[in-house]
């Protein structure tokens, strides 16, 4: 089956009788699932058969082929309603972990560094509270629900389902927005026979367990664990800095010329052109080197 043919099989039906999505393996076979197409609206027919994977399809009067032309990503549309529906029903939801990184550099002493800083460690979640399609700061996203005294913020894309610019500015001191991508879902769906699992089981296992289609836009701790790294990779550099201008008394042992510089350069010898035969010894605690001053950039 080519990708434009997956994409418009329907692996959830609406039910008539009271509006849930449920799985094409527990409705009855043909017509007799009495369900819709959550995007479309048009009356479904589950195909349940032996050699094709089982898919709703769009009962129509007339060429089949058009009516799932006119529906082409109903696929994604009803994963999508499906994931939100099994979420808000309590269904656990992997939390990825993320890790920032600042970095900062002074060409004059030619240094250069980076500090990785972490935000949040991966976790499992219910949520709680759910709300569908709530809005929030003027934007509407998939849904929301509560972990702990926490508000988060799920949104999920696939191909022809960006995520909004206008999610990507959400933020909040007690805020979390994830955004989950539903592509990888069209390839393990069409395994779901070889491995006897339904697609509402392999949905299930993709939101509790796979976390690497999805990432944080925002996390209330993003700002302030960059702002601990940054004042401590400032604290590095400025110690590094300190250690390169401090004074030291260097020694030629070739023609016995003395002087004092910056312990950050080449101790060459002006007499003998070379830093070969120089010692070098840190200036007391009594001259001019002293001890580091504070540990700030200016």
């Amino acid at each position: 089956m080519n990708e434009s043919g997956r994409l418009t099989r329907v692996p959830f039906g609406q039910r008539e009788a009271d509006g849930q999505l449920i799985d094409v393996h527990d409705a009855a076979r043909g017509a007799h699932c009495s369900c819709r197409c959550p995007s479309c609206r048009m009356p479904l027919i589950a195909r349940q058969g032996d050699e094709k994977v089982w898919h709703f399809a769009h009962r129509t009067q007339g060429d089949e082929a058009i009516a799932e032309q006119a529906c082409a990503y109903s696929f994604f549309v009803s994963v999508r309603l499906m994931a939100r529906q099994l979420l808000a029903a309590g269904q656990t939801l992997a939390l990825p972990a993320a890790v920032g990184q600042v970095s900062f550099e002074v060409p004059e002493l030619g240094i250069r560094r980076e500090r990785p800083y972490p935000i949040t460690a991966g976790a499992v979640v219910v949520l709680n509270d759910v709300e569908i399609d709530p809005r929030r700061q003027g934007v509407t996203v998939d849904l929301s629900g509560r972990v702990r005294d926490a508000e988060l913020l799920v949104v999920f894309s696939h191909p022809e389902r960006a995520v909004a610019d206008a999610v990507h500015a959400l933020n909040g001191d007690r805020v979390g927005v994830l955004a989950v991508d539903l592509r990888p879902l069209a390839a393990d769906f069409a395994t779901a026979r070889t491995r006897q699992l339904s697609y509402r089981d392999l949905l299930s296992r993709f939101l509790a367990q796979e976390t690497a289609s999805r990432h944080w836009l925002f996390h209330p701790r993003e700002a302030r664990m960059r702002a601990r790294a940054m004042a401590e990779l400032e604290a590095e550099i400025a110690a590094e800095r300190w250690a390169r201008a401090r004074p030291v008394d260097c020694h030629c042992l070739f023609c016995g010329t003395r002087w004092r510089e910056p312990a950050g350069v080449v101790h060459a010898c002006r007499r003998c052109q070379t830093h070969l035969g120089t010692r070098v010894n840190a200036v007391g605690a009594g001259g001019t080197g002293g001890a580091p001053p504070p540990l700030a950039l200016r």
